[in-house]
């Protein structure tokens, strides 16, 4: 069956059906078909915060928790009312 795949990418779809349960379960994942077995290369991630960006989370991070709070306690004061 892999030998009739065409080289590249392609979706990998698995539908399972149970007795067991209510509903099918799906399973999908991205492949990669390769000549000769070829190995791809390896990536390496390096993710560094700058001070800039660190920054930014920060006051984002701050900014959600206010705009929450205030969202919180204009809920409760309108259920007091």
């Amino acid at each position: 069956m892999v030998s009739s795949l065409e080289h590249g990418s392609s979706e990998l779809k698995i539908f399972a059906l149970s007795d067991d349960v209510l509903k099918p379960d799906f399973y999908t994942t991205s492949i990669l078909i390769t000549e000769n077995k070829t190995e791809l290369p390896e990536i390496s991630k390096n993710i560094s915060l700058t001070e800039e960006g660190l920054d930014q989370t920060i006051l984002v991070m701050i900014s959600g928790i206010i705009v929450a709070a205030i969202i919180i306690i204009f809920m409760k004061k309108r259920a007091n009312s």
